[in-house]
């Protein structure tokens, strides 16, 4: 396994390449070592508190796992991503989609909650209240009926989103 330097090193690298492309706001570029240690943060948390068991064997991970968080921040476009909240709930949500969506019992999905709002305390200095008003924190890139230039982007409206999917699937 890799230390913490080296992954520090490698995330940032490609996080500073994310936040660097055209139309990304500069406040964002400032951002870089809180969002990669942020995310190292949560990595070895769950892999030293969340260990597999026999009803859990599923809970092994990995540094795929991380990767998949800033994969997962890369595919948000410029303009959906303007300012330090905004990149913080999509980080949220990455963490959410990768290790919270794979927790089967309740009190690790609490425990999940208190470790992603620790996190963003104390490397954001923001609460977790104020990042994430509202659950769930969904993002998706079907909203756009034009094929070649989806954006992954937060749905905030609910009904939409259903009432959109439903039109996919009655065309199909």
């Amino acid at each position: 396994p890799f230390d913490d330097q080296t992954m520090k090193k490698i995330f940032g690298t490609l996080v500073e390449w994310i936040v660097t492309r055209p139309g990304f706001a500069p406040v964002l570029h400032g951002m870089v070592p809180q969002v990669v240690q942020a995310s190292i943060d949560v990595y070895n948390t769950i892999c030293e508190k969340l260990l597999p068991t026999p009803e859990k064997s599923h809970y092994t991970f990995n540094l795929r796992d991380i990767s998949k968080v800033f994969q997962g921040i890369s595919l948000a476009p410029a303009k959906k991503v303007t300012d330090n909240i905004q990149l913080c709930r999509l980080w949220v949500h990455e963490c959410y989609r990768i290790f919270h969506d794979r927790l089967v019992v309740e009190g690790d999905r609490v425990w999940f909650q208190e470790l992603v709002g620790t996190s963003l305390k104390g490397n954001f200095k923001l609460d977790f209240n104020t990042v994430v008003p509202s659950m769930p924190l969904i993002y998706a890139d079907f909203m756009e009926n034009n094929v070649d230039d989806r954006s992954y982007e937060e749905l905030d409206d609910l009904e939409k989103s259903r009432k959109i999917l439903q039109d996919y699937l009655s065309v199909h």
